[in-house]
């Protein structure tokens, strides 16, 4: 995904239906850039290309080169009980691998993940924290 991509004020946009296909009902001429982007409530997708620019004239453009998911970026909040304050410091293990550390909210993310099956565990000094088997 592009990072700059909240940053910018895109033109227009659509959204792609089932299958990935999407039309923009009428461009002007003129140069584009086409930034992929989708985001779930704590997931992003990382989708490559990340950007891919393309000119219109005066007939239809079909794009040819596709869109891929590539890995996805996911984040979560580590409290110090089920319903306790965030928890600042709390490292964060991904299949007994340190990944992260948790901000000064709570809040870690990892990122470059792919499709797979993780252990993940956070650990404090002042609590212990249950293992959960994501898939």
């Amino acid at each position: 995904m592009n990072k700059n991509f909240e940053s910018k004020k895109p033109l227009c946009h659509v959204i792609s239906d089932n299958t990935g296909r999407f039309i923009f009902p009428s461009l002007s001429p003129g140069d584009y850039k086409l930034i992929p982007h989708y985001a779930g409530a704590q997931t992003k997708f990382d989708v490559q290309p990340p950007e891919l620019s393309f000119k219109v004239s005066h007939n239809s453009v079909v794009l040819t080169p596709d869109f891929k998911i590539t890995g996805f970026t996911v984040g979560g909040l580590v409290r110090s009980a089920m319903n306790g304050n965030p928890l600042q410091g709390a490292k964060i293990f991904l299949s007994h691998k340190e990944v992260a550390v948790t901000d000064k909210n709570g809040k870690y993310v990892l990122d470059n993940m792919k499709a797979g099956q993780y252990t993940l565990k956070a650990e404090s000094g002042i609590r212990n924290f249950t293992r959960f088997l994501l898939n």
